[in-house]
Formats: C-alpha cells, sequence, structure tokens
C-alpha cells in the first residue's frame, strides 16, 4: 500500500541566519511511504498499519531540533522513520522551506531524500 502524508506545516528553528533560528521559519513536510498493510486493511486494526498520528509525531519531534541546514533536517526525518517502520518498503521525505529569505522572490525551497 502506499501512503502519503501531505504539507504537515510547522513553525521551526532551522536556518542559516540566527534570526530564523530564534524566531522559527515555516516548514511544510511530506511524507510518501509505502508498506504491505493488507493485514490491517482487512481487519481494520490500526496496529496492523502504519498510524497517521505516530508519523506526523516522528516528524514533529524532528521539526523541533534546532539546525542550519533544511538537509540536516530531511536527513534526521528520514533516518527516524526509517529506525521506526524497517519494514517499509520504500521512503521519501519532502521539506519545504516556505518563503526563504534570499535577495529575491522565492516561494519554496524544497529539498526530498532520496
Amino acid at each position: 500500500m502506499n501512503f502519503c502524508l501531505k504539507d504537515m506545516e510547522f513553525i521551526a528553528p532551522i536556518g542559516t541566519d540566527n534570526h530564523e533560528r530564534q524566531i522559527g521559519a515555516k516548514f511544510k513536510v511530506t511524507v510518501e511511504f509505502s508498506a504491505d498493510c493488507i493485514n490491517g486493511a482487512v481487519s481494520d486494526d490500526l496496529s496492523q498499519t502504519i498510524d497517521y498520528q505516530e508519523v506526523f509525531d516522528i516528524v514533529k519531534a524532528e521539526m523541533k531540533k534546532e539546525c542550519q541546514l533544511v538537509e540536516n533536517a530531511v536527513y534526521r526525518i528520514y533516518k527516524a522513520l526509517e529506525k521506526r517502520y524497517p519494514r517499509l518498503n520504500a521512503l521519501k521525505v519532502r521539506l519545504a522551506k516556505q518563503r526563504p529569505p534570499v535577495n529575491g522572490i522565492l516561494t519554496e525551497a524544497i529539498i526530498e531524500l532520496p
């Protein structure tokens, strides 16, 4: 089964600028994954599938950690999900920084892994 948790929104202390880390910047995180959850589909038992709230909580915990690079945050999220759900057949994490501070107009800076 394929899953997508799209555009989870966070204010996070991520950025190369001290001001961004102090007040936080706006981010959207999308997690796509596949796993064999047919038992959950058949049994209607949450413990037999992937709990969306748990995925959200893992992402939220990683987004609370201060760092300079979006690349670091997306890597940490990816590894935390991979560790918690070793049965995943595929995993993609997309982190979009909203309106990054550049000398111009830029709506998003997006990093994906893999």
